[in-house]
């Protein structure tokens, strides 16, 4: 029953070839093209973290299921307390690029070390502390996709973006049947060092292009 009270000057119109060259121009950009992997990174890396963690607790230490529960339940709290707290903490004495790499080295470590901290306790306390800094990684990474992105291309920009996302949380089942087929036990170190590979390929490439 509402109406638009903009009054519009000249109708608005869109079309698929302009939509879809938005998005190219968006992808083929220097400055965002390595973001829109980093953030691919994000997802296949932290994704295989929790969509694999029931699997992994059962397999390889018999946990109840009542105790993974409690596990996403404190995940859930930690992911909150890096978006609320720890992010705007970072932010005040780092920029968003060094918050991005430090957040993408501290989570990658933590993941790697569940190779050396092999009990469920561990595991748990290890993955909740990763989930602070996913938290703040996503978050930041996201942020410096809308700076780098030209003003006309912003909401193709966003949109890539959730939709590399989603892309990446795609592959995650089938990346981790991979993993699970060859040895289970190294499904988080794989999230820890494709997190480090590639936070690290991103920092050489985005400190290069911005000498360039």
């Amino acid at each position: 029953w509402f109406s638009e009270t903009q009054k519009m000057k000249t109708p608005c119109s869109s079309s698929l070839s302009k939509d879809l060259r938005f998005l190219i121009d968006t992808f083929k950009a220097s400055e965002t093209r390595p973001l829109f992997f980093l953030i691919f990174s994000w997802a296949v890396g932290w994704g295989l973290s929790v969509q694999w963690f029931s699997a992994y607790s059962l397999q390889t230490f018999q946990a109840t299921q009542s105790a993974i529960s409690v596990f996403f339940l404190i995940q859930g709290v930690c992911w909150s307390l890096g978006g609320s707290l720890v992010n705007p903490i970072l932010l005040r004495r780092f920029s968003i690029p060094s918050t991005i790499t430090i957040s993408f080295l501290i989570m990658g470590a933590l993941l790697i070390s569940t190779l050396f901290w092999a009990s469920f306790w561990g595991l748990q306390i290890l993955v909740s502390l990763a989930s602070i800094t996913a938290a703040i990684a996503m978050s930041n990474s996201l942020a410096l996709l809308s700076i780098e992105s030209a003003d006309q291309n912003q909401g193709a920009a966003m949109g890539l973006g959730q939709s590399t996302i989603a892309l990446g949380l795609i592959a995650v089942p089938f990346v981790g049947s991979l993993i699970g087929t060859v040895d289970l036990h190294w499904m988080y170190p794989f999230c820890g060092g494709l997190l480090i590979s590639s936070i690290t390929s991103f920092v050489l490439f985005y400190s290069g292009l911005k000498k360039g």
